[in-house]
């Protein structure tokens, strides 16, 4: 494997975009080596996850990763593009590393978003029998300025999570349900989105570890330090709430967005 930082590469804008030069391959990672884009490399379900935990990543590319993260730890500023020569691709990859979350904001009507995107997780969650269900306020003003597609993965990827611990519903108990809401502040202008479902709930010591990895390098909720980042780019915040008794359960995600 060679890699070698193109001339000029470094000369972006400080906007924190993607550099694109002259290479058959282009991956865009985080500054913890979350995937944010790879064409053709790998398949779409790769974007969000640390390429380290992906095993069918040759290794010649994940070595190729950590030394972009390296050279842009010791080298911090405008993103530059290193170019990999690697064995395991026919082909050179071009690897960006962004120390901020690239944004593309646009006026965006937040509740055709969110519907689009839940009537997909709404047919994967009818085949675990749990119900997925968007309660959106009609208060909303009908245009947002944001990121649109980053809020839809964000939702989506909390939506996914709830899947894995939303029991299936029987004779005797009641569905699962999932529950997307949206609320609208009138008097500052914030956006919150919720994302509650009727789980058993997070252990308060798992609740404190959630944007923590394990030893093995795991994580107990697949995506949610991308998602407390895209929240961040845009000066949101994220809550995590959850009870876990025999009298009450479940967790609920929220989202705050000023958006005003």
């Amino acid at each position: 494997m060679s890699a070698t930082t193109p001339e000029g590469s470094s000369s972006s804008t400080a906007s924190d975009e993607p550099v694109f030069v002259d290479a058959t391959w282009h991956l865009v990672c985080a500054h913890d080596g979350t995937i944010l884009m790879a064409t053709g490399l790998l398949p779409a379900s790769a974007i969000g996850g640390r390429i380290d935990n992906r095993s069918d990543v040759p290794e010649d590319l994940k070595d190729a990763v950590a030394a972009a993260l390296e050279h842009s730890r010791l080298h911090p500023g405008p993103p530059a593009a290193l170019i990999a020569e690697l064995h395991s691709i026919d082909g050179s990859v071009a690897i960006t590393v962004l120390n901020a979350m690239p944004l593309r904001c646009r006026p965006t009507d937040l509740t055709v978003v969110l519907r689009a995107t839940l009537e997909v997780s709404a047919r994967h969650a009818r085949a675990a029998d749990v119900q997925v269900i968007y309660e959106p306020d009609r208060r909303l003003p009908p245009e947002l300025f944001l990121d649109g597609e980053k809020i839809a993965w964000a939702v989506n990827t909390l939506v996914e999570n709830a899947l894995q611990y939303v029991r299936g519903g029987s004779m005797l108990m009641p569905n699962g349900e999932i529950i997307v809401r949206t609320k609208y502040n009138t008097v500052n202008g914030e956006v919150m989105i919720e994302v509650q479902d009727n789980g058993p709930g997070i252990p308060s010591d798992r609740l404190r570890a959630l944007f923590d990895r394990t030893p093995t390098g795991a994580q107990i909720a697949v995506g949610l330090p991308l998602v407390r980042e895209i929240i961040s780019a845009h000066s949101g915040s994220l809550e995590v709430d959850s009870q876990a008794d025999s009298y009450m359960s479940g967790a609920v995600v929220r989202l705050t967005l000023p958006v005003a």
